[in-house]
């Protein structure tokens, strides 16, 4: 079962173009063209560290950088540099790449640390292929995939939720409280004023200071990239337990 879901659009960079350049020598032509640079990846990777969904919220599509194109005198085009884009435990990436039915399905988690959407190759230069034909030096055409991302729900996980807006908030509560299996959350706005906390079922106060973990939904990167360095596992325990004795009672505030 999931709690956020978000689509995306990967597109992967694509090679560069191979030079077909050459020389005359002693009235001879000689090519020298470099082989174009291969196209950026885009790299899904998971970090131990992080407490937030990752560096992709707020957006609909990531486009890899391009491969540099080849040159003469046999210089090869430089790679694209590659996009990381790191997550933290227990995402499942639906993959559908365009014009294909097939959707192919993996979790990043302690086991999987790590996906790849792969750059193209660069086109060959005139030096491998001895001839300036256009079709030998172009790049292969990049990918592009349909990605849905979700984040598993695991027991024993602390989900802190930062929203402002109080519809989106009501409506978390209201699925929250039809999914059993969530012992505890807590929803925070972008000021760390607590709107409530609300234990479902395990009635144990207790059971959040054994959590394996703690994540951070949210819906404003920008404000969330302005304060990252003050969020971390230690600050927000201060954040919920300097709350929890006076909200004993799971009241509303609203």
């Amino acid at each position: 079962m999931s709690i956020y879901s978000h689509k995306l659009i990967i597109k992967t960079g694509k090679g560069g173009y191979g030079s077909s350049s050459h020389t005359l020598r002693f009235g001879k032509r000689v090519y020298d063209g470099g082989n174009g640079g291969k196209g950026g990846n885009i790299i899904f990777i998971r970090d131990i560290n992080k407490v937030t969904l990752g560096n992709i919220v707020g957006k609909d599509k990531v486009v890899g950088n391009n491969g540099y194109n080849g040159k003469n005198n046999n210089y090869n085009g430089k790679s694209g540099k590659n996009i990381k884009i790191s997550v933290c435990n227990n995402f499942r990436l639906y993959i559908q790449q365009k014009n294909c039915e097939k959707i192919r399905i993996v979790e990043i988690n302690s086991e999987n640390d790590h996906y790849s959407f792969y750059g193209t190759i660069g086109g060959r230069g005139s030096r491998d292929t001895k001839t300036p034909e256009q079709h030998l030096i172009q790049p292969k055409a990049n990918k592009e995939f349909f990605l849905i991302i979700k984040a598993i729900i695991k027991p024993r996980v602390l989900y802190i939720f930062l929203i402002e807006d109080r519809d989106i908030t009501s409506s978390l509560i209201k699925i929250m409280f039809n999914r059993k299996n969530i012992d505890n959350f807590l929803i925070i706005s972008q000021k760390q004023d607590v709107y409530c906390f609300l234990n479902i079922h395990s009635g144990n106060i207790e059971y959040i200071n054994n959590s394996d973990d703690i994540y951070i939904i949210y819906n404003n990167v920008n404000w969330l990239n302005s304060n990252i360095s003050k969020i971390d596992n230690k600050n927000i325990k201060t954040i919920f337990y300097s709350f929890i004795f006076n909200i004993l009672n799971f009241v509303f505030l609203y």
